[in-house]
């Protein structure tokens, strides 16, 4: 058995290298929603349960600020070329948001999905009402996405040219990473497809990084092969 494991490994290890593999928000310790400065419903309100994050800034009146969060904990070996995908529910004109790397610390990274709001969320300072701020010392801007108005029940995925994510990751040091999403360019508002909507509408995909050289945590990986040869031979049995 030990050895139909090593095997298993090997050929899945093997297999790994030709496959991208990818993390969505829904797994692991992972997680997204948005926080709003809103001059309606004020900077303290949360919204960790909504099925999708409402991306967008219309200064003076509502300053709308994704957030995502991946567990990267099971990764091992080549961060680099990963790729941001979001799944867009609306839209409106092409826009290109900045993407901002929460800069690495644990505490930061742990935030809460159910209570996380402007006045709370790690690298936004303090606004004036339907406006917004960023703290500079927690969060690095990592590069663009551009979000173009075809782009309505479709996926979006960021090239390494505009977003490269390389340093980011290869930084990390606690598992976790999270990225903010700011829209530019004027108010038009999108939605993306947050985990929570899944179940309702399941033609939709949670937040997704993109990892095309890295492999799964080789226990893990063992672990499941191991666990699938066991099941067979006791199927067989």
């Amino acid at each position: 058995m030990m050895k139909r494991c090593i095997l298993f490994l090997f050929v899945a290890m093997s297999v790994s290298v030709l496959r991208a593999m990818t993390i969505t928000t829904a797994e692991g310790n992972g997680a997204d929603t948005y926080v709003g400065n809103d001059s309606n419903k004020g900077p303290d309100k949360n919204y960790g349960a909504s099925s999708t994050l409402d991306i967008r800034i219309n200064p003076g009146v509502r300053a709308h600020i994704g957030y995502v969060r991946f567990d990267i904990s099971g990764v091992t070996g080549d961060r680099s070329g990963a790729q941001l995908q979001l799944y867009i529910t609306q839209g409106g004109a092409t826009r290109t948001w900045n993407i901002y790397g929460l800069n690495d610390d644990a505490v930061d990274d742990a935030w809460g999905e159910m209570s996380i709001t402007y006045n709370t969320a790690p690298g936004m300072a303090s606004a004036s009402q339907g406006n917004y701020a960023i703290d500079e010392t927690k969060l690095t801007l990592l590069g663009t996405l551009v979000v173009p108005s075809s782009a309505v029940n479709a996926t979006v995925t960021s090239n390494t040219t505009t977003l490269n994510l390389d340093s980011f990751l290869a930084e990390d040091t606690n598992g976790l990473v999270t990225m903010v999403l700011i829209a530019t360019g004027g108010d038009r508002q999108f939605y993306v497809a947050a985990k929570e909507g899944l179940d309702s509408s399941p033609a939709w995909s949670a937040p997704t990084l993109i990892l095309p050289y890295a492999v799964p945590e080789p226990a893990a990986m063992i672990l499941l092969g191991c666990g699938g040869l066991l099941a067979v031979r006791r199927k067989r049995r």
